[in-house]
């Protein structure tokens, strides 16, 4: 069983932190440590080269066989599909 820590929890949307979770089922069996990196939703009244609405966390999995993966889950704009990028 791997250990899920989630970093900045407090800052997580309960959507968000939902899909997140629901990527990690896909490793769980085979990683050792799982940890989600929570941060803050870019203010819609951000300037505009700092993306406003852009939400991002980040996957770190370290599996048993000591290799590790980094996946980016991103939403564009609230209410926008999120992606997984590796």
């Amino acid at each position: 069983m791997s250990n899920i820590i989630i970093k900045n929890i407090e800052e997580a949307e309960i959507e968000a932190l939902a899909k997140c979770l629901e990527r990690c089922c896909w490793w769980v069996k085979d990683a050792k440590d799982i940890t989600i990196f929570v941060q803050p939703r870019v203010p819609a009244t951000a300037e505009p080269y700092k993306s406003p609405g852009w939400l991002e966390y980040g996957i770190n999995v370290v599996f048993k066989t000591a290799h590790v993966m980094y996946v980016a889950m991103v939403q564009r704009q609230p209410g926008a599909a999120y992606e997984f990028h590796s």
